[in-house]
């Protein structure tokens, strides 16, 4: 008898045979045409929308990875990452705001990376399948990170490498803030309320890999059966790691 794997159906799902595609890259795999330097957020959620490479109408993630700095953080500091889907409230920005939560890291401890007068030292943060278990997200998506744990200042702070333009896929020269305390989601740009040419673009340096592409209008059952297998372990992966987070603390 086969315990503990939930089979769901999913009527709209056949991967293309793409293997560790990356679909995203924007400065991971080395500098792009324009390096911006650091972006400090504080302690606000910011995020970064994007559009994931292929024609594909959603993605199965096998990998996703960002860079940060920090610099006069004594212990405990963490960052966050959320993935969201573009189907919240449109604003005056004119267009839909991050909404729907698509997948939400644990806190991931970060610490000091190297600083000289020439350049700043980033650490990449990787994520892959065993965190994503069988998500998938759709083409157009924003990723986000909120850093917790420090009171920031001039010396003690820790940011997101910005570039530009894109490698793979494509992005905006804005960024979404979250307000902290009402929740709003606003479309800013660095030097916002300076004439559009004198604001700098803001791009987080970010790179997305899927192991497959689903195309529209196939089913579950139609999947090869690498495919049906990584869905199924995926989440019973997921739910494992969800389990024994659960237990912590129980006695």
């Amino acid at each position: 008898m086969l315990v503990g794997v939930t089979v769901v159906m999913l009527t709209t799902l056949r991967p293309d045979a793409v293997q560790g595609t990356v679909v995203y890259d924007n400065g991971i795999s080395g500098f792009t045409e324009n390096y911006y330097g650091e972006f400090v957020p504080g302690l606000s959620q910011v995020g970064d929308e994007v559009v994931l490479s292929g024609n594909a109408r959603s993605f199965h993630l096998s990998e996703f990875r960002f860079a940060y700095s920090g610099k006069g953080l004594t212990g405990g500091e963490t960052v966050t990452v959320t993935l969201y889907a573009n189907d919240g409230s449109v604003g005056l920005s004119g267009v839909p705001s991050p909404g729907a939560p698509l997948w939400t890291s644990a806190p991931f401890p970060i610490g000091n990376t190297t600083h000289n007068a020439i350049t700043t030292g980033y650490v990449d943060i990787v994520y892959d399948q065993s965190d994503f278990g069988s998500l998938l997200v759709p083409k157009h998506l924003t990723w986000a990170v909120q850093f917790a744990g420090f009171t920031p200042s001039a010396t003690c702070y820790a940011g997101l490498l910005t570039e530009g333009p894109p490698e793979t896929g494509l992005n905006y020269d804005t960024y979404w803030g979250k307000n902290i305390i009402t929740g709003v989601w606003t479309l800013l740009q660095q030097g916002n309320s300076g004439p559009p040419d004198t604001r700098t673009p803001i791009s987080f340096a970010a790179s997305f890999t899927s192991d497959y592409q689903v195309p529209d209008s196939t089913a579950f059952w139609d999947l090869p059966l690498s495919a049906m297998l990584v869905l199924i372990i995926g989440g019973v992966i997921k739910r494992q790691r969800q389990s024994s987070v659960a237990l912590v603390g129980v006695v």
